[in-house]
């Protein structure tokens, strides 16, 4: 007990040296990524922000600010060049992982995207494991001329392998990343779907631990409950998936929304898009308690 409270003690005492050096930290991190996103910038103000870094912390926060916008992890730059409204396919088959199918559409309707749960079956209704019956919106034959802000494939077998042989969803997500747009999956459906695509190639992926030698064919496979590289977000299993889903959420629309649908779920959260450094001084940075702080890496 005593331990406890000295060490409670010893964190009040070194919080504020913390925060300090967090935010230099970030910032000295950060500028030099937000300079790449702009290369038309004058030469005069990138050596001003550049420069910037060798001063006090609130001169580079004003520095950083300057450039905040351009960054495409910013929700104005979310909201100014993307539909408020995002469309989201979720394909399913007989042997779909019904957790991660059902949790992956839940959280991101929670978070306004508009969900289409698709079949790719002959008819809506998909046995899915564990006795489970899910029904579809519609049938994936209807979704090949919708253009979707992204693409979530569910696990579980032989589901992943069903959607696998699926041609026309391989040509829908192949023609969804060759546009640049979002594509996921967890569980087996990275190694299993994805991976024999060609949808990994040359990228770090994570999946389902008893998969992962055969991702490890087609991507530089990684242990982590998910993982960003590129336009791919990937993860583990069921009990991965929530935090694969809010994962998509920041992806579509930013922190803050995460922040407000995580919130009412109750749920701990972390991002694999920024380094621990970055995301201590986001929020440290919008005035969060470190009570808050606290909550929201205490996984």
């Amino acid at each position: 007990m005593l331990n406890h409270i000295y060490t409670a003690l010893l964190w009040l005492k070194l919080w504020p040296c913390f925060l300090q050096q967090t935010r230099e930290m970030a910032l000295r991190h950060s500028i030099p990524l937000f300079l790449s996103l702009k290369p038309s910038l004058p030469p005069t103000q990138r050596r001003t922000i550049s420069q910037s870094s060798s001063f006090s912390v609130s001169a580079m926060a004003s520095a950083l600010k300057k450039v905040l916008s351009l960054s495409p992890y910013n929700n104005t730059f979310r909201s100014s060049n993307c539909r408020s409204l995002k469309q989201v396919l979720v394909p399913i088959a007989n042997g779909t992982e019904p957790m991660e199918a059902v949790i992956i559409v839940d959280v991101l309707r929670r978070a306004g995207a508009e969900v289409t749960v698709a079949s790719v079956e002959k008819d809506l209704r998909a046995d899915a494991s564990w006795g489970l019956k899910l029904i579809a919106d519609t049938l994936i034959a209807d979704c090949t001329q919708t253009t979707f802000d992204l693409i979530s494939l569910p696990g579980g077998m032989p589901g992943a392998s069903t959607l696998r042989d699926c041609e026309l969803l391989e040509n829908l997500v192949k023609k969804h990343a060759a546009d640049g747009r979002i594509y996921a999956a967890v569980c087996a459906a990275p190694a299993v779907t994805l991976g024999p695509w060609g949808l990994l190639k040359g990228l770090k992926a994570t999946c389902h631990p008893s998969v992962m030698d055969k991702l490890s064919l087609f991507s530089t496979a990684v242990e982590a409950r998910f993982y960003h590289d590129g336009q791919s977000v990937t993860s583990r299993g069921p009990g991965t998936t929530m935090e694969f889903s809010l994962a998509l959420v920041e992806r579509l629309y930013g922190i803050d929304k995460v922040i407000e649908i995580a919130g009412p779920m109750v749920c701990r959260f972390c991002f694999m898009h920024y380094s621990l450094v970055n995301q201590m001084f986001l929020y440290c940075m919008r005035g969060f308690t470190r009570q808050e702080v606290f909550g929201i890496w205490c996984v």
